[in-house]
């Protein structure tokens, strides 16, 4: 059961959608933010995050672990590099379960950090799930009975996509919002 959970998980993070579900981090619907340097997360990539998120979303943050160094160590340098305090709070807080908000996901499901899709904002209740029929799991000694070894096979058919096809935008008729948001790779 958690080698299939762990697999849906990915494809509907990351799939393509031929042959399989569609993941958010590839789907029409999301929005990508650029990212502000070259390697990292600044809090200023949040926050545009956060602004291309559609209002009054159920939002959490699904960022791969390799990010996790870069948010934790986040200072606000008001008065200047190297003078400010952690954002997020002191050592003795641990790792943080939530940012601006939102519960937080550390995943390695999404791609690395400065990759498109290492941080998202994401409203899974805009995420359509299909289940064609039952799990079934099936086992056989045949294949290797000579190693003492048995073969199983898990059919589990199950496709998704993001309701969505494309941002919505808001009555200004310029500002486009999207239950998806994603951080963009790094620039050259």
């Amino acid at each position: 059961a958690g080698g299939v959970a762990w697999m849906e998980d990915y494809a509907f993070l990351r799939g393509t959608g031929a042959g399989q579900p569609l993941g958010v981090i590839n789907a029409g619907a999301t929005i990508t933010v650029a990212r502000q340097q070259q390697l990292g997360v600044t809090y200023t990539d949040l926050v545009n995050m956060l602004e291309d998120f559609l209002p009054g979303a159920n939002g959490v943050w699904v960022i791969h672990q390799s990010v996790m160094s870069n948010l934790l160590t986040m200072q606000d340098n008001a008065g200047g590099a190297g003078t400010g305090t952690y954002i997020w709070g002191s050592t003795t807080d641990g790792v943080p379960s939530r940012l601006l908000g939102y519960p937080v996901i550390w995943t390695e499901k999404v791609p690395r950090i400065a990759s498109a899709g290492d941080v998202g904002l994401y409203d899974f209740s805009y995420y359509l799930l299909g289940d064609r029929q039952a799990t079934t799991i099936e086992s056989t000694q045949y294949d290797y009975w000579r190693y003492d070894q048995t073969s199983w096979r898990v059919v589990h058919r199950v496709d998704g996509q993001p309701w969505l096809s494309a941002p919505l935008t808001l009555q200004d008729g310029t500002s486009q919002v999207s239950p998806f948001v994603i951080l963009g790779a790094k620039t050259t």
